[in-house]
């Protein structure tokens, strides 16, 4: 099917949204890519801020679909990764909207894709990392991958083979600091360890931070290890 003239401008501006912001967004830029007069610009959005709620609005359609192919994930690695690869555009226009979410329209809009997503993805994190049945820690814990992932992550280097890497490179990051928060929220003030070289058989998150060496649980060691097909 063909597309009309006003999706083309509306596919453009997201790309771009997605590349460089807001920021990145101009008629006249708009105009000379597509190779049409911008006066066809103000005829369908009359002005920039009614274009941007068309690209949130194509936003929150495509959350939408995102949170479809999420639910039906499995496992986090390679399942939701290769879901974050196919909805490329979307994740890094939800970069760029969290990096600006104190403005109230950017802020609504980031929100409320983030709420379709982690209802499903939140689930699958926790039972991935074997994390206890605490939403707060989990998303808390959930948020320092995130962070780190909008931080490093472009339309460039966004692949599966990014993701993996990313994730083993963190993954040590990430569980030291859920420790400690884990266990100043649950008081553990001892845990019976076994002999230094053995490994330890209790669930990751009931750790407390032990300063002579950090222990790796058995379910992160393959994975730790583990090469890209």
């Amino acid at each position: 099917m063909m597309k009309n003239a006003k999706q083309k401008w509306i596919e453009l501006g997201y790309e771009l949204f997605a590349k460089e912001g807001a920021e990145g967004i101009q008629v006249e830029r708009l105009a000379r890519i597509l190779k049409l007069n911008k006066s066809g610009f103000y005829h369908y959005f009359k002005t920039p801020d009614n274009f941007l709620k068309e690209l949130f609005n194509r936003h929150q359609m495509i959350a939408r679909q995102m949170a479809i192919e999420t639910k039906k994930c499995d496992v986090l690695d390679p399942d939701y990764f290769k879901v974050i690869v196919e909805f490329k555009m979307f994740v890094l226009v939800q970069g760029q909207l969290a990096l600006k979410q104190d403005h109230s329209l950017y802020g609504s809009v980031v929100n409320e894709a983030r709420q379709m997503m982690d209802k499903h993805l939140l689930p699958l994190w926790r039972e991935t990392f074997n994390l206890p049945d605490d939403d707060e820690l989990v998303s808390q814990q959930f948020s320092l991958f995130r962070n780190a992932f909008y931080a490093q992550a472009n339309f460039d280097n966004l692949n599966y083979t990014f993701l993996h890497n990313m994730m083993k490179t963190n993954l040590r990051m990430m569980h030291e600091i859920f420790r400690h928060q884990y266990a100043s929220r649950k008081n553990v003030t001892s845990l019976e360890r076994k002999p230094k070289g053995e490994q330890f058989r209790l669930p990751f998150a009931a750790l407390i931070p032990i300063p002579e060496f950090i222990p790796e649980p058995t379910h992160y060691s393959s994975y730790l290890n583990s090469e890209v097909n």
